[in-house]
């Protein structure tokens, strides 16, 4: 992970130890995070493919590395009771729940690309609409 946050311009921080990351960050952050920085910078992943923000739940590091190093993901491994490891690039961020999109009576919440509720996605706005309560 050192040779990822190297090639990301990932700065350490120095009141930080590996001992502290590896207890307080679970994986799935971590890679999150790096991918995210990748997109944003456009800098070339250890894999060499660069990645951008307006393709980031198509194509991303975070799907790229699970499929390289994880043969579960990989091969579609079937559990015994018959589950089957899938991923997609969407994954690298959770749906929103449906409770906190249907809260906001104000405005409208996108779902995140890939989960149901995409369709009802709206364009960001520019402007600030002024409420009349």
């Amino acid at each position: 992970m050192r040779t990822v946050h190297r090639h990301a311009g990932y700065r350490h921080h120095p009141r930080r130890t590996r001992q502290e990351l590896f207890f307080e960050e679970p994986r799935k952050t971590e890679l999150t995070r790096i991918s995210l920085i990748f997109a944003r910078t456009g800098k070339a992943a250890p894999n060499g493919k660069s990645y951008s923000m307006d393709r980031i739940s198509d194509e991303n590091y975070f799907y790229d590395r699970i499929i390289a190093k994880n043969d579960f993901y990989r091969l579609g491994i079937v559990t015994n009771h018959g589950d089957k490891f899938t991923i997609s690039p969407y994954h690298i961020f959770w749906p929103v729940p449906t409770k906190a999109i249907q809260a906001n009576v104000h405005g409208v919440v996108n779902q995140n690309k890939g989960y149901v509720g995409t369709e009802r996605n709206e364009p960001p706005k520019d402007a600030v609409d002024q409420r009349k309560d």
